[in-house]
């Protein structure tokens, strides 16, 4: 789980949709946090990087995984900014 995490930052760090396409699976899941709906979809995930996409260099993150079950997992996020609030908070996402 770490590995795809680190390819996670990678993904936002490069802005790359193919990049951040492979993380998903067709039908993965995708929670930007508790109080926003879920984005269900490969394609969907990535087009939603892309609605606010964040400057590089303007932050720095460090995500862990804190429980996984089967193909779900939950990852926790230390992250900061330099000119704003990062939107990409703690995850619940599905891939393989």
């Amino acid at each position: 789980m770490q590995a795809w995490l680190d390819r996670y930052i990678r993904a936002w760090e490069s802005n790359d949709a193919e990049e951040i396409g492979e993380l998903f699976t067709e039908d993965a899941t995708y929670s930007y946090g508790p109080f926003r709906d879920d984005v269900k979809g490969r394609d969907a995930i990535v087009r939603s990087w892309f609605e606010d996409p964040d400057e590089p260099g303007s932050w720095r993150a460090e995500y862990h995984p804190v429980a996984v079950e089967g193909d779900t997992a939950i990852a926790t996020v230390g992250a900061g900014t330099s000119n704003r609030t990062g939107r990409r908070g703690p995850s619940t996402t599905t891939s393989s």
